[in-house]
């Protein structure tokens, strides 16, 4: 199709040489490179050889045989694999609150006791186990107390070695030393389609961390946010304030100091506490308070700046 109208940004396969690596990239969804400048740059060996492990290729080393075995590999598995890597379910207008997975072999599970092998993880981190679970003849039909929330979850299934090898693709599979493997599959509970607007709402757009005020320590911070909206909301009747993300740029430290660069949705980045609506701080001797308001004399005349 002319690179889709020659869309300069538009990457194809053949913009690359084919290698066993590259091919075995592209049978896990990897770009082998990309544009920069109205310039193809190519993603180096050792970074796809990365990227495919952490994707589950457990490769050993890049050597050719090894690469051609696993390609081998995948294609065999691309046919026999008994359920997808991705299932996406729409939650909107269902009729009942029961998650449906297509199966290509349902026979395999004859006899297994699905209530104990199966469980979802949701994406909290929670585990959910289906109250019930129906069988069908190309089908896997799982019941829960309560409708799954929207996200990305987990399905997962606890099945014995000598099962799993014929259930599914073994690139799915997490390693473990017992006589179960745990194969997962992701789990995507979306909206059908997201709300129209009946009507124009106005608004706000500001950084966060521009949001300061006098009781500030440089930056603006969750209280400011929460006394910001406030005035919008109700002194300006302002429908919405964009901000910028609030999320940790990685859940352990050193943080990136860039907002723009979360990891998860997990981790809230500490930077916007205000260390006075910290939990705990009532709870401080006046020692220590004193010692903390001394800290922030020394910096509050940033604020004005």
């Amino acid at each position: 199709m002319k690179k889709l109208l020659n869309n300069p940004f538009y990457i194809s396969k053949e913009d690359r040489e084919s290698t066993p690596l590259v091919e075995l990239a592209h049978k896990y969804g990897v770009a082998t490179c990309y544009y920069l400048n109205k310039k193809v740059v190519h993603i180096s060996d050792e970074t796809l050889f990365e990227i495919l492990n952490v994707l589950g290729a457990d490769l050993d080393n890049s050597s050719e045989d090894t690469l051609v075995k696993t390609i081998e590999r995948c294609n065999k598995n691309k046919d026999s694999s008994n359920i997808k890597k991705v299932v996406n379910i729409s939650n909107a207008h269902k009729q009942s609150d029961n998650i449906v997975i297509d199966l290509l072999d349902s026979t395999r599970l004859n006899g297994l006791d699905l209530i104990d092998i199966i469980k979802i993880t949701l994406e909290s981190g929670e585990q959910i186990v289906p109250k019930n679970i129906q069988l069908n003849d190309d089908t896997l039909e799982l019941a829960f107390e309560n409708e799954l929330p929207i996200g990305y979850h987990k399905l997962v299934f606890s099945l014995p070695k000598h099962i799993n090898q014929q259930f599914f693709s073994p690139v799915t599979f997490a390693k473990d030393k017992k006589e179960e493997e745990e194969i997962i599959t992701n789990l995507i509970i979306s909206p059908k389609s997201l709300p129209v607007p009946t009507k124009y709402i106005t608004g706000i757009m500001s950084q966060m961390y521009s949001m300061r005020s006098h009781d500030s320590w440089g930056i603006g911070d969750f209280i400011d946010l929460k006394n910001f909206s406030h005035k919008c909301f109700y002194d300006q009747d302002l429908g919405f304030v964009l901000i910028n993300p609030v999320h940790a740029g990685e859940p352990v430290a050193p943080i990136t100091p860039s907002p723009y660069l979360p990891t998860s949705r997990r981790f809230i980045n500490h930077i916007y506490i205000r260390p006075e609506n910290a939990f705990g701080y009532d709870k401080l001797n006046d020692e220590l308070k004193t010692e903390i308001t001394n800290i922030k004399n020394t910096i509050i005349d940033e604020n004005n700046n």
